[in-house]
């Protein structure tokens, strides 16, 4: 857990998980004069991290001064293959971190906002066109969890959070870090390894460079816009098949992509409506190329 301060603010922020996103989100802060303050390593494997060490970290560090107090939680090893006590125990960990603001708040005079990093490819696998009236109709035990995780934070703290819900997002490989699809295939390549690949070659994903979420919620965090969006898609809405991924991949690398195919379920293809497209700037075939450069 990172700690930051906006240079001439009364407000602090915290970053929860340092994977791909998380790192994006820190490093785009810190370029937008976030200075940090403290930093604390999270215990996963206490189920009370939560509810002690965090909230007597939080606590150590307000006075009077700050007014503001915003949390991002992009947190958690759970994906797509995880099973349900995996994720059920990260859904704990979720809960316990809320019941610590609750207490948090009820004490100290200070505004709080909760910034939930979601998965839109969990919530809507399967659906074609999704929009801002699409039902999520999860399909495996990481979906499931993702919409509780929504539904507690709605619950707990209706008028104070903003829930993002990413595509498939991608980006530079980082040691330590989960991976997103493009970046193990990429990492496969390289290792002359299969990647097991969750349906077939004409099956469409949605892509997003890892940036392209970051800067959005970044900006929501210092800004606080004035608009009544409390779920906000961060979506590409430009499906893609395996099959051109694996096109671009063997462009950039020279290299013989090599798969293994889940066939026990039924995986089906994804896309979003224009409705939601976050307007990336980085597109798969750059995306592709930078991921490659920094395996090399």
């Amino acid at each position: 857990m990172i700690l930051l301060k906006p240079e001439n603010s009364n407000k602090l922020i915290v970053v929860i998980g340092l994977g791909l996103i998380g790192n994006a989100i820190l490093s785009r802060f810190k370029k937008l004069n976030c200075t940090i303050q403290d930093q604390q390593k999270v215990n996963w494997e206490n189920s009370n991290f939560f509810k002690v060490d965090f909230l007597n970290w939080i606590s150590c560090n307000l006075n009077p001064t700050i007014k503001n107090l915003d949390l991002v939680w992009s947190a958690g090893k759970s994906g797509f293959g995880s099973s349900v006590k995996e994720c059920l125990l990260e859904n704990t960990h979720f809960n316990n971190f809320l019941e610590s603001l609750e207490e948090l708040v009820s004490k100290a005079s200070i505004e709080l906002k909760i910034h939930l990093l979601s998965s839109a490819g969990a919530l809507f696998e399967g659906q074609l066109g999704v929009d801002n009236f699409s039902q999520p109709n999860p399909k495996r035990p990481y979906g499931y969890a993702k919409i509780a995780q929504e539904q507690l934070l709605a619950s707990k703290f209706p008028n104070s959070h903003s829930i993002y819900r990413p595509s498939s997002v991608y980006g530079p490989i980082q040691l330590g870090s989960r991976f997103g699809l493009i970046s193990r295939m990429v990492s496969c390549v390289y290792q002359n390894s299969k990647i097991t690949v969750f349906g077939g070659m004409s099956t469409l994903r949605d892509f997003i460079w890892v940036d392209d979420v970051a800067k959005p919620i970044v900006e929501n965090v210092l800004l606080q816009p004035n608009n009544n969006r409390s779920i906000i898609f961060l979506v590409a809405a430009k499906p893609t098949s395996i099959l051109e991924i694996t096109r671009l991949i063997a462009k950039s690398t020279g290299k013989k992509v090599l798969f293994s195919f889940q066939s026990k379920i039924d995986f089906t293809s994804m896309s979003f409506s224009n409705q939601v497209k976050t307007n990336p700037t980085i597109n798969l075939e750059l995306g592709i190329e930078l991921i490659s450069l920094s395996r090399q």
